[in-house]
C-alpha cells in the first residue's frame, strides 16, 4: 500500500489580494491545485479503504505479518459444529478455517487434515486445529490421515497409532488438538484428555 503526498503547496493561500483587482488567472491555477489535491486524496481514501483493518467487518490479513503487537481480549478460537457422523465415512478438516471442530462421532470413520497455512512466501506457518469428538453412546474409532497423503504424524505417548477411540459414554468428549509448522509435511497430535459433565 502506497499513499501520494497531496502537493498543498502551489495554492496560494494569499490569493485574491483584497483592495486590488486580481488576475482570474490566479482562481484558475488556484481551483486547478485544490482538484488535483482533491483527486490524490479521493485515491489515498480509497486504498486506505481497500487496505486498512475494519472495525465493523471480518478482516483478511493475506498472512501478512503482526509485529511487536500487544493484545487483549483477542478470542482466536472460533468452533464449527459439525453435527452426527452417522452417515459420513469420512470429514476433511480444513485447518485455514475454524480452529475449533465438534463433531459428535456416531459410526467408524476417519478424519483427514489438510489446507495448512503458508505466508505470502509459500513457507509453512504454525497451524493448529482442535478437536472435539462427542461419544454418541457407542465406543468408535476415529482414524486420521493427511490430504494429501504422505506427511508423517507425530503421536504423543498417550496413543499407540493416529487414530482415536471415543468413549462409550453418551455425551462424553475426547479432546485432540492437532498442529503442523511445515504445511503439513509433519503434523503432531496430542490427546488433551477425555471429558465428561461434573
Amino acid at each position: 500500500m502506497s499513499i501520494t503526498n497531496i502537493a498543498y503547496g502551489s495554492i496560494d493561500a494569499l490569493f485574491p489580494v483584497a483592495g486590488q483587482d486580481n488576475n482570474s488567472q490566479g482562481f484558475r491555477d488556484n481551483f486547478s491545485y485544490i482538484k488535483a489535491g482533491l483527486q490524490i486524496a479521493d485515491a489515498n481514501f480509497t486504498t486506505l479503504d481497500q487496505h486498512t483493518v475494519k472495525t465493523d467487518a471480518d478482516n483478511d490479513l493475506n498472512s501478512v505479518r503482526l509485529y511487536n503487537a500487544t493484545t487483549n481480549r483477542l478470542f482466536p478460537e472460533v468452533r464449527i459444529v459439525g453435527g452426527d457422523t452417522s452417515s459420513d465415512p469420512g470429514i476433511n478438516v480444513q485447518t485455514e478455517g475454524w480452529e475449533y471442530h465438534q463433531y459428535t462421532i456416531a459410526a467408524n470413520m476417519w478424519i483427514t487434515f489438510g489446507g495448512w497455512p503458508k505466508d505470502a512466501d509459500d513457507n509453512g506457518i504454525l497451524g493448529r486445529v482442535r478437536l472435539e469428538l462427542v461419544s454418541d453412546g457407542t465406543a468408535r474409532t476415529v482414524d486420521l490421515a493427511l490430504s494429501p497423503a504422505g506427511g508423517t504424524f507425530m503421536i504423543d505417548s498417550t496413543l499407540s497409532a493416529a487414530s482415536i477411540t471415543t468413549p462409550a459414554v453418551l455425551g462424553q468428549s475426547v479432546i485432540v488438538d492437532v498442529w503442523s509448522f511445515d504445511k503439513g509435511a509433519t503434523v503432531y497430535v496430542s490427546k488433551i484428555g477425555t471429558f465428561r459433565a461434573a
